[in-house]
């Protein structure tokens, strides 16, 4: 049944045609699904009906009608939809993103362009920086940068991979929509039919993302996607060979990023793609050092300076704050022996049923014996108890000495703390020292004061021991993970001074 919030115009609720992003756990990867009447999402925990889903508030916990487990609905960001989009081509993710934002100076209303679409997960994020559009025409008022909800395709093709597919398997599975005429691909990857690149049509205080991709299937995806989202209006995609043909903008963007095979053969194109009248940035992302020293070897021929490579690492941490108190020894042995009489107890029943199906097959007519016997006398022969039946009492009445012996030192080692707790604490009611390490020749000051440290501690432990229960309390830790994890490729930044002087003095 629909709930009945589903009419409501408020954009903190979920409606029909709205893209979820579903978070089931830590260990599985959230799957974005488009709410649509009719449809269920099935998993491990449960089957999750859409229509449920209308009505219900971001965030929300949504239990499963089997009540056998729970997922959350979360609201689509881009950094939610980095960790959940369908992959047609590796992605960038939050580390390599959030600093290449950073050191191309990307904020609202700048210009950017953007060479090798692939999956869209950074394209997303540029669009949300970047973005800043007009209403209604009046430049001084602004809506949000991005669309709050998201719409989402269909779920048919929307199902989320995470390997890189063919380009065969791509552009068959990749619709061509109604109404939209397929491009027809040139020789040198650039494409008719498409919407031309114009810097003019930007408004003056609004932001721009132009995006480029040379392969039409993973281009018509894109652009399906970004309809989708909302954010066509932001960010213009186009089937083109920019190595070849260039970028088809002049004097338009304020930064550059490029994420391309060859990116040196695509460089000589930027200068021209650069505000002239401003400090342009680029950054090329290149997955090994030999791209690296073409890639700067074309951006000093082509004026550009202050170029930097760097590489992004992450270098995880585990938190084990709060995994509870440690156990007490003497609670160990006690569960130790719980567990060994559990497994005793088991053995007998096994020998009991294993006697009884021989007796059945042999048809003896022999009584049964008691359980108690049954422990101790599995197979009579004429010399008496078989060998077989002595070796496991005889490990098992080892093991208990063994137990003993541990619970036995570990209450003289208590019985130990108390005596000194206890003589430390008649020598602060009295004002003597009993410490052999204080009598004649012995009494140097800083075995006295070692020994007083011990009492000290000592007693502080049985007290805190006394407080809780004779439990420890739980400790600290921060573990870093074994592997360094991040790095993707090397990035390489670049800045092209202003070339037209005049008009930088003017502004």
């Amino acid at each position: 049944m629909v709930n009945s919030l589903a009419s409501s115009s408020d954009d903190r609720f979920i409606k029909a045609g709205s893209l979820v992003i579903t978070f089931i756990a830590r260990d599985r990867t959230p799957i974005p699904v488009t709410v649509t009447p009719g449809e269920q999402l099935n998993n491990s925990y449960g089957s999750f009906f859409h229509n449920d889903m209308i009505g219900l508030p971001y965030g929300s916990k949504m239990v499963a009608r089997n009540r056998r487990g729970f997922i959350y609905l979360l609201r689509p960001t881009p950094e939610l939809w980095t960790i959940s989009l369908p992959h047609r081509t590796q992605i960038l993710y939050a580390p390599d993103m959030s600093f290449i934002t950073l050191k191309l100076s990307l904020s609202p209303g700048c210009r950017v362009i953007e060479a090798g679409t692939g999956s869209g997960s950074f394209t997303h994020v540029l669009a949300r920086t970047v973005g800043r559009r007009s209403k209604n025409g009046d430049p001084s008022l602004r809506t949000g940068q991005v669309p709050k909800n998201w719409g989402g395709l269909p779920n048919s093709i929307q199902a989320p991979s995470r390997g890189t597919p063919s380009a065969a398997e791509e552009e068959k599975a990749t619709p061509t929509p109604s109404g939209v005429e397929t491009p027809t691909t040139e020789a040198d990857g650039s494409s008719r039919g498409l919407q031309s690149v114009d810097s003019a049509t930007v408004p003056e205080f609004d932001g721009r993302v132009w995006s480029f991709e040379f392969h039409a299937g993973r281009a018509e995806k894109a652009r399906q996607e970004l309809t989708a989202h909302g954010m066509d209006d932001v960010v213009k995609l186009s089937h083109r060979n920019v190595c070849k043909n260039g970028f088809g903008l002049e004097d338009a963007a304020d930064a550059i990023f490029l994420d391309l095979p060859a990116p040196w053969e695509a460089i000589p194109h930027a200068p021209s793609a650069l505000r002239a009248n401003s400090i342009g940035r680029i950054c090329c992302f290149s997955p090994c050092i030999e791209q690296v020293l073409k890639t700067v070897t074309a951006l000093t021929e082509q004026g550009f300076t202050d170029i930097q490579t760097y590489e992004s690492l992450v270098r995880t941490h585990e938190s084990l704050a709060g995994q509870g108190p440690e156990m007490d020894v003497g609670d160990a042995i006690r569960r130790i022996k719980e567990v060994e009489r559990r497994k005793e107890e088991r053995r007998i029943q096994q020998i009991e049923k294993t006697r009884k199906e021989r007796e059945a097959k042999e048809g003896s007519v022999t009584e049964p014996k008691t359980s108690s016997d049954t422990a101790n006398f599995v197979k009579l022969d004429e010399g008496g108890r078989d060998q077989a039946d002595e070796e496991p009492d005889m490990k098992k009445r080892k093991r208990q000495e063994e137990m003993e012996e541990v619970e036995g030192s570990t209450h003289r080692e208590a019985e130990t703390q108390e005596g000194v707790a206890d003589d430390l604490a008649e020598e602060v009611e009295t004002g003597e020292d009993h410490s052999p390490l204080t009598s004649s020749s012995s009494n140097k000051p800083k075995a006295r004061n070692e020994l007083l440290m011990t009492k000290k501690k000592a007693r502080q432990a049985i007290l805190l021991q006394e407080k809780k229960g004779n439990f420890q309390p739980a400790t600290t830790l921060s573990r870093p993970y074994w592997e360094m994890r991040g790095h993707t490729s090397y990035l390489t930044f670049a800045t092209l001074l202003p070339r037209d002087i005049s008009a930088t003095s003017r502004t």
